[in-house]
């Protein structure tokens, strides 16, 4: 949903779909993280950009963003959220091994939600470990690369749809903490985001600890999308799919508003109760073909 505050479109995003306002800083990392890109704009002056008739990625030199990011490291250690090390906010040992699964709703996801995973997508969530949406957002990625099968649609045609929370929700979390893994996803998988395609059109109610049902009716309607630029598919993306009810919910929305949903991704997809995951891309020689619960 839309949140107060003047914005620039990031590059690599969707011009024709409208987006979400600028995100409420709210700790001493998020004030850090607002210096940081006004000032190596300043520095390194207007960036160019890869332009081809369906896609356009920002491109520009590292040597002030790295300066700053060690200044922010000295300031803030980040230590890995799985095992302490200094190796990185999430570091190469904590995350998920092994091929993408698939979970409710027929969505790619990076992993199980468990572990490390969990551990670091409830502190990007709840805490503010904002640092944390690099390599979240790059496991989304992981996802969003099954998503685009090769022979589907070409790359440059698709966007990137992130699921809206309430407005409460993105206040206490600092903005919409799914699209900032969305961008991340859609610059390694050289596509955009379309920021603001889906909306929520009434509250909902928190969804932990309601059953599967109950979830399809908390968000039976609940979301509408902007009209469809024409020439563009859409995938969904998600921090976590559990039932499949907030992507069904978005499906719903964007095929009513005439967009082409090509499919939908997550960071990590929850086991359930009579349910399972499966891992259609993982090597004959190390298959768990299901995870049962």
């Amino acid at each position: 949903m839309g949140e107060p505050g003047a914005h620039r479109p990031d590059a690599g995003e969707c011009a024709g779909v409208p987006r979400v306002g600028a995100p409420a800083y709210t700790s001493c990392a998020n004030l850090l993280a607002a210096f940081h890109s006004p000032f190596v704009r300043s520095a390194r002056g207007p960036q160019p950009a890869v332009t081809s008739p369906s896609v356009s990625v920002a491109v520009g030199t590292l040597g002030g963003v790295s300066v700053l990011a060690a200044l922010v490291d000295l300031v803030l250690p980040r230590r890995c959220i799985g095992c302490g090390s200094a190796l990185g906010a999430l570091c190469p040992a904590c995350l998920p091994e092994g091929a993408p699964c698939r979970g409710a709703a027929g969505a790619w996801a990076a992993g199980v939600y468990e572990a490390a995973i969990r551990s670091a997508l409830l502190a990007y969530k709840e805490r503010g470990r904002r640092d944390l949406a690099r390599p979240l957002g790059e496991l989304l990625g992981r996802a969003v690369g099954c998503a685009l099968a090769p022979g589907r649609s070409p790359p440059g045609r698709v966007v990137l749809a992130s699921v809206p929370s309430a407005r409460s929700a993105s206040a206490a979390r600092g903005g919409a903490h799914v699209l900032r893994l969305a961008r991340h996803a859609a610059r390694s998988n050289g596509v955009r985001v379309a920021p603001d395609a889906l909306r929520l059109t009434r509250q909902v109610a928190d969804s932990a600890g309601l059953s599967t049902d109950e979830r399809a009716r908390n968000l039976a309607n609940a979301m509408t999308a902007a009209p469809a630029p024409p020439g563009l598919v859409a995938i969904i993306v998600d921090d976590i799919v559990t039932t499949g009810a907030t992507l069904r919910e978005a499906r719903r929305a964007m095929v009513a508003a005439g967009w082409p949903v090509l499919g939908a991704a997550a960071v990590a997809a929850t086991p359930r109760r009579g349910h399972s995951l499966s891992f259609p891309l993982a090597s004959p020689a190390t298959r768990t073909s299901v995870i049962k619960t």
